[in-house]
């Protein structure tokens, strides 16, 4: 999804009909405009959870709200010691909106603070989102910043952007793990930091160590046990990428290299046999690189460990290097 706002003291600095292209191609399901007063709140939606698209930026008695994320587990404000997870008809707006208006309700020392609550009962998710109120603004990003969100000031304007709209200006990418407020007449900011400890990943053994796999010679009972461990935990993150696409394809970058290739079969292993999996195999000029090569024969080694599965080959050739260089602007923002 796609997240852009511009706050103006002179209205007239900026026209309110226009939707930046690089926001647009984030969000080819639903865009949309909210103008208040000296702000434009602009948000573009691609949809991948919940049986509906759930149009933005969503306005409600508190505000408006932009969001750009997933949500895997959450705790609600009524019951901090128990951890839902997202159900396959909700989006994970409705979610949001639901730990906003729960905040808000709260007794809190400030909406700073009561935003920064809200956000921190997310247990596990990564996300970048605006919420704009009346006097305020309110932005940040998950604490690992895996999704995007860059500040730029100058000029009598203050912008906030998934992606930097013009290649003329100061951009600064927001640090993690904080919730900032913007004044909006006098455009002073200050932060709270999210609850870090609320929003580590629940991570449940099931392995029988010794029983479910031979440890090779050479290596040390601890080592053993922490690739495990750590297995576990891999098997866990892609599952949960895997719950919100049900109906869907699933896509992965493959190189053929190590990485590509453990993701992908574990995406083989956990998906049910009904669903398509989709290696996408990238070769720079001629097709002949040694990631097609590697791509091509550790896919053969797929679909012989995982008979059954649905997995395709996706060839992606591109042109001679020149031509990319020749697009950098574009390729930069």
């Amino acid at each position: 999804c796609g997240i852009n706002v511009v706050i103006s003291k002179c209205p007239s600095q900026v026209k309110f009909d226009i939707i930046p292209d690089v926001i647009r191609r984030r969000g080819p399901d639903s865009s949309s405009i909210h103008v208040q007063s000296n702000v434009i709140l602009t948000a573009t939606v691609l949809h991948l959870r919940g049986d509906r698209i759930v149009a933005q930026p969503q306005t409600f008695e508190h505000g408006a709200l932009c969001w750009n994320g997933e949500i895997y587990e959450y705790k609600s404000q009524e019951n901090s010691k128990e951890i839902h997870e997202v159900p396959l008809h909700r989006s994970d707006t409705d979610i949001v909106l639901q730990l906003l208006q729960e905040a808000l309700q709260q007794n809190h020392t400030s909406v700073l603070h009561a935003v920064t609550s809200a956000l921190s009962q997310i247990w596990n998710g990564e996300f970048s989102f605006c919420f704009l109120t009346e006097d305020s603004l309110y932005y940040g990003r998950d604490q690992h910043g895996r999704r995007s969100l860059l500040f730029s000031k100058s000029g009598g304007l203050c912008k906030l952007s998934s992606v930097a709209t013009s290649l003329d200006e100061s951009w600064t990418e927001l640090p993690p793990g904080r919730v900032f407020e913007l004044d909006l007449v006098d455009h002073s900011i200050r932060s709270r930091p999210l609850v870090f400890e609320n929003m580590r990943p629940k991570i449940e053994s099931s392995l029988q160590v010794g029983n479910a796999y031979l440890k090779p010679e050479g290596v040390s009972e601890s080592m053993w046990i922490a690739s495990i461990k750590f297995e576990e935990i891999l098997l866990q993150a892609v599952k949960a990428r895997l719950i919100c696409c049900r109906k869907e394809p699933i896509g992965c970058l493959f190189s053929g290299g190590l990485d590509s290739v453990v993701l992908a079969g574990m995406a083989a292993k956990l998906m049910p046999d009904d669903q398509v999996l989709e290696l996408y195999n990238v070769a720079f000029g001629e097709g002949n690189a040694a990631d097609r090569a590697a791509g091509i024969a550790c896919y053969e080694d797929l679909k012989a460990t995982f008979r059954g599965k649905d997995m395709r080959l996706v060839l992606v050739d591109v042109g001679e290097w020149k031509s990319i260089v020749d697009q950098e602007a574009r390729v930069q923002q």
